[in-house]
């Protein structure tokens, strides 16, 4: 039997019919440019006033860019004032008409001041059905991710409920100013203006901060403790909240005891080029690697395991024989005799190396100049550089240059003696 041709139970309607699912997809295209269609609802009222008395706030939301406003309302009735300040800002700052408003059948949408006003702008008007909010989601849901900013603002911040309108405008500034997945991850600000925004001076909302107030005396405080609200960019300065006072008043010199930008963002002073990279590490050419492995090329000809799990003590070190390492041929010395014998120093600053009198004339600015050579004493004067720089600088930099040198009972001796004195200070 056909499904048409069935019988209809009226008992069976009235006591099983199901609520129509709602479509999952949309049944109109998005809109293409600013001001095309506005989503519309009313939030309120809420628990507890504001400072100046508000209760309700209504949303505004452009569905092709996501720009959202939702100015605070003192009742219901107020919303049609601010959608036709919205209106006219959107005609005069903006050169934008409003083609269509997108609202829930609330009394505050139906009255005659917004069919008037619809009629003599040329405004279409597009309603949901009754108990259907999700026919208004973009609404529904813009309230959804701002109220739930709110309340994570005052519960981190332990400021009073009364301030949720300001906690209100600083939410809305952040959505406007952060990517959304709908815009493909871009901010309704970069679609909407078509650039990227400047927020370096945005700081954690209710921080602890010290405004400059006029002292009293020449020994009164010259700055007392608020609390961050927000911006104020049509002044360029700094809404404070005065515990004290209960109030919020317009300050320009403060002070953000947790520093001026929200923590995890890099500072504005600090840029990387474009083809900045961090070189890869590699150990065959690291010069603190090569002379590692040197060192336990040493240790294991002269029998001894590697440094790195070896802890090099006085008697260790007086236990290393010099004559059975072998000796590459590039670190061979031209005169391996040791130099006449001297009294051993007591420590190891006494042992310094002075550079010869030429050198020090040199190094002083004294000695000879470029003036007093000619081509043909060219080569004499590299030679004096030469003998120069051979004095200066010439440290061993790994164990197998020392113990390779003339002097390297010296310098066995000395690391003995420096091993000593960390250990008696146990350091």
């Amino acid at each position: 039997m056909d499904h048409m041709d069935r019988p209809i139970c009226k008992s069976c309607l009235q006591g099983k019919i199901a609520r129509t699912p709602i479509a999952k997809r949309r049944a109109s295209p998005r809109a293409a440019s600013f001001g095309d269609v506005i989503h519309m609802d009313v939030w309120g009222p809420a628990p507890v006033c504001t400072l100046n008395q508000h209760r309700y706030t209504v949303t505004m939301v452009d569905e092709a860019t996501g720009w959202f406003e939702e100015p605070l309302l003192h009742s219901k009735d107020r919303a049609f004032t601010a959608f036709v300040a919205f209106h006219a800002i959107c005609c005069m700052q903006y050169g934008v008409s409003i083609k269509m408003v997108h609202s829930d059948r609330g009394g505050e949408f139906l009255g005659n001041n917004f069919t008037n006003f619809f009629t003599f702008e040329g405004i279409q008007r597009r309603l949901t059905v009754h108990d259907t909010p999700e026919h208004n989601g973009i609404a529904e849901c813009t309230h959804c991710t701002i109220f739930g900013t709110v309340r994570t603002l005052l519960a981190a911040s332990k400021l009073p409920p009364a301030l949720w309108s300001e906690a209100h405008r600083h939410a809305v500034f952040i959505y406007n100013h952060m990517p959304h997945s709908f815009l493909n991850f871009k901010m309704p600000y970069e679609v909407r203006y078509g650039e990227l925004p400047e927020v370096y001076f945005l700081c954690p909302w209710g921080s602890c901060i010290h405004v400059k107030v006029d002292p009293s005396s020449k020994l009164a405080l010259r700055s007392t403790i608020g609390y961050y609200i927000r911006h104020d960019l049509t002044s360029n300065s700094v809404c404070v909240y005065w515990p004290q006072l209960h109030k919020v008043s317009v300050e320009r010199t403060v002070i953000f005891v947790d520093g001026p930008t929200v923590k995890g963002e890099p500072s504005p002073q600090i840029s990387l080029p474009d083809d900045f990279d961090i070189p890869q590490y590699d150990s065959e050419t690291n010069p603190e690697d090569i002379a590692q492995r040197e060192d336990d090329q040493v240790m294991e000809d002269m029998g001894l395991p590697p440094s790195i799990h070896t802890e090099y003590t006085p008697s260790v070190l007086r236990s290393i024989n010099t004559d059975n390492i072998d000796i590459p041929p590039e670190l061979q010395l031209d005169n391996p005799s040791p130099p006449p014998a001297s009294e051993s120093s007591s420590t190891r600053s006494q042992r310094i190396c002075k550079p010869s009198a030429k050198a020090r004339t040199l190094l002083e600015g004294s000695g000879i100049t470029e003036k007093e050579f000619d081509d043909e004493d060219s080569a004499f004067l590299s030679a004096n550089i030469a003998n120069v720089a051979s004095q200066v600088g010439n440290d061993p930099v790994t164990m197998r240059e020392a113990l390779n040198r003339h002097d390297a009972e010296q310098w066995r001796e000395a690391m003995i003696e420096e091993i000593t004195r960390l250990e008696s200070q146990n350091s």
